[in-house]
């Protein structure tokens, strides 16, 4: 469990909404077909879900719809609107569009074998001590506690040794038998980041600026031709992007509102760049790193991905590829949405959501369906984790929701329309 959050600021409805707030744009989109999506985006800020939030949902064909809403600091810069400029701390969404893509170009350049132990690569750690494998590392069927909690063993936040943190990584013991259940565990993916880093040769952050960022042409918001429109991704914001950082919880452990600095407790102790969160990103940079997922982007081969979608828990209660959520009964897509969607959340208040087109299939009868993605970044927690926890998940539902509604009831009612002809 994460430490609990200080008391969370007031939120009055009448007096945020009074803001110079709301910023939206649409592309290839008639106004009435945005109206549930922006319905579902405008309600969750009303009902104090989160101060901010810039969301984007992409259809095959090029159409993009954008929202921006609310000012990321009520508190310190109330004047300042969200914009796709802004910069969100991704939490969880680290690791499928971090953490993973360094494993899979790992696999791919030989450095990394999927089933080998996890043990190979870091030689000693109790954590692999029952024979893990780094598919099931991704796949969250390692047997691996949830939280590494290395906050405790740091009272004082300011006096931190990332060697001793990372030795208080390696003698977690495994809570399970690899291989028997789904527990969704950030300690196996700050396991996975260790093993990186040995294999790389460098801090994860560094790997993910060369391996990732770099051949994908994002910006790390540094030097004279980082603009901020530019799609930007990375560890450790630079000083001079704080006035871009959306800030998160206020944190009693560290004794302030947190603004560019990652909200994760265990990632903090490991230095801001644990593999299971750290990144920081706008909202084009973040859809960058998710549109990987769907074809590769050069980054990857695209069989590759298609593996790592492909389901690696058959038969276990949660349906999860390697690095990436399938979509199941608990996932935020809510029941519309198609059996092969994928994406991730991140606790911070973010989520990146995809369903693949998939072709027509005359001799079912299916219509097929068309391609879409969604990619919502808030920073939901600047109200306390425990207020806006269930207030992000209602969002999450409604929003695909309406995206479902637009996306794939339209097509399947036009196909109906089209078999009567």
């Amino acid at each position: 469990m994460r430490a609990a959050s200080a008391k969370a600021p007031a939120r009055p409805g009448a007096g945020l909404s009074a803001m110079p707030h709301r910023r939206a744009a649409v592309l290839y989109s008639r106004p009435m077909e945005t109206t549930g999506i922006f319905a579902a985006i405008e309600a969750a800020y009303q009902d104090g879900t989160f101060p901010c939030a810039v969301v984007a949902a992409r259809f095959d064909g090029g159409r993009r719809i954008f929202k921006a809403i609310g000012c990321p600091d009520p508190e310190g810069r109330a004047g300042v609107p969200a914009s796709e400029a802004t910069l969100f701390d991704l939490a969880s969404l680290t690791k499928p569009l971090a953490t993973s893509l360094l494993a899979l170009k790992a696999v791919e350049a030989g450095g990394l074998e999927l089933d080998a132990p996890l043990g190979r690569y870091l030689p000693g750690a109790a954590g692999a001590s029952l024979g893990a494998t780094v598919r099931q590392v991704l796949a969250h069927t390692a047997g691996l506690p949830p939280e590494p909690r290395l906050q405790s063993f740091f009272p004082d936040p300011g006096r931190i040794d990332r060697e001793e943190a990372v030795s208080r990584l390696l003698a977690i013991e495994p809570e399970g038998r690899p291989g028997l259940r789904v527990v969704y565990s950030c300690t196996g993916f700050q396991l996975l980041g260790l093993a990186l880093e040995r294999i790389g040769g460098a801090r994860l952050s560094l790997l993910f600026a060369r391996e990732i960022a770099g051949p994908l042409g994002l910006s790390d918001g540094r030097g004279p031709g980082a603009t901020a429109s530019a799609p930007t991704a990375t560890f450790l914001p630079a000083p001079e992007l704080g006035e871009r950082c959306a800030p998160t919880e206020s944190c009693p452990w560290r004794g302030r509102r947190l603004k560019g600095m990652v909200h994760d407790e265990s990632s903090y102790c490991l230095g801001g760049d644990g593999g299971n969160a750290g990144l920081f990103a706008n909202l084009a940079g973040a859809e960058v790193l998710f549109s990987v997922w769907k074809d590769g982007a050069g980054l990857l081969a695209e069989s590759t991905v298609r593996m790592a979608r492909a389901l690696a828990t058959a038969g276990l209660e949660r349906r999860r590829g390697l690095g990436v959520q399938l979509h199941d009964a608990e996932t935020c897509d809510t029941p519309a949405w198609p059996e092969d969607a994928y994406g991730h959340t991140g606790f911070t208040g973010n989520s990146a959501w995809c369903a693949p087109a998939s072709p027509p299939e005359p001799a079912s009868g299916d219509a097929g369906g068309p391609g879409v993605s969604v990619v919502s970044l808030t920073n939901r927690v600047y109200f306390g984790r425990a207020e806006t926890a269930a207030k992000i998940v209602r969002f999450r539902h409604e929003l695909h929701g309406a995206v479902a509604e637009l996306a794939f009831a339209r097509a399947r009612a036009r196909a109906h329309t089209r078999s009567r002809e």
